[in-house]
């Protein structure tokens, strides 16, 4: 009953934020919208396309990586239809992370290791958190006299350091004490779960290679993801530096990733306008057009995702597990 009422809390937040936009901008500014798509320069909307293709697989490869270190060897192709299933996912349940609990769940039934996969999948989406913010903030330093926003610097920094001390934290080999009294409890094996959790956890405290090599390549997904935000914005025409994305796109990914609405609906259409609006020569009306091209785009590329599972289901074939070193 709580989840459904959750759903429906999300559901209405979603639906009150683009109510709440079409006021604000008006007919006459949303009947524009159709203009942006039809004169798109529909090459660099292809790049796009491919650009998140490549995301997908180098971001299967990290996931692989991860699972290693808890023992669960999966081949690549197998991963990345699980991969994409979750991508597919992601686009209809609440918040980004939505389409994590699918891999979750599916990975987890077949390994029967529910656990190992809980952290590697955190670890996965951490990671690429950590990247964003990483990028966002040496976006902020270069070029902090450029900055629209004030300020940003000290928010971003805050975030990230809150993010190492939680990694710091589960990744010690001491942090099963910081859960001791949690970890007593008996009822619904909750104490049991919690301890299997961050045992998993520390496993990856000591393979710092594995953690570097999965955090190097989350720096070169968001710079994909980066770099596909600033193709659209060349298919329709829209005079913004390439420096603002790298600046903008982390803090976006971040307020779209909390789970009050449906797949980001809303929060990320108010975020867009929030931050591109305010740069030299871009409207409102620009910087949701921006918004939803690259909404559109991640739909139509995902539209694989959900075929693969329409065909396979969450099948997962090869999959291997082990006792972990």
């Amino acid at each position: 009953m709580k989840k459904f009422l959750g759903l429906i809390l999300r559901i209405s937040i979603s639906g009150v934020l683009i109510f709440l936009l079409f006021l604000k901008l008006g007919k006459e500014k949303l009947a524009l919208l159709p203009e942006y798509f039809i004169g798109a320069q529909w090459a660099w909307i292809g790049a796009g396309v491919l650009l998140f293709l490549s995301a997908l697989f180098f971001g299967t490869v990290r996931w692989q990586l991860l699972l290693g270190v808890q023992g669960i060897k999966v081949p690549l192709a197998s991963l990345f239809a699980l991969n994409y299933i979750g991508f597919f996912f992601s686009n209809f349940l609440p918040g980004v992370v939505g389409g994590d609990l699918v891999k979750l769940y599916y990975l987890g039934r077949k390994t029967k290791k529910m656990s190992a996969v809980f952290s590697s999948v955190f670890m996965d989406r951490a990671t690429g958190l950590l990247a964003l913010l990483t990028i966002a903030v040496i976006a902020l330093l270069l070029n902090l006299e450029r900055m629209v926003v004030k300020g940003l610097l000290v928010h971003v920094l805050a975030w990230l350091l809150l993010l190492i001390s939680i990694f710091a934290i589960l990744l010690h080999k001491k942090s099963l004490l910081l859960f001791s009294e949690i970890i007593k409890i008996k009822r619904f094996r909750i104490g049991e779960r919690i301890k299997n959790i961050i045992n998993a956890f520390q496993l990856y405290g000591s393979k710092k290679k594995i953690l570097l090599q999965s955090y190097l390549l989350s720096i070169f997904l968001q710079l994909e993801m980066v770099i596909i935000a600033y193709s659209l914005a060349l298919a329709f025409r829209l005079p913004i530096p390439l420096l603002y994305f790298f600046l903008f796109f982390p803090l976006i990914a971040v307020i779209m990733s909390l789970p009050i609405s449906i797949s980001g609906i809303g929060t990320r259409e108010w975020a867009y306008i929030l931050f591109f609006s305010k740069l030299p020569g871009i409207s409102e009306i620009d910087a949701l057009a921006l918004s939803l091209g690259l909404y559109f785009l991640t739909l139509f590329t995902s539209l694989w995702g959900g075929i693969i599972y329409i065909v396979k289901g969450g099948e997962i074939k090869g999959c291997a597990t082990s006792m972990s070193e």
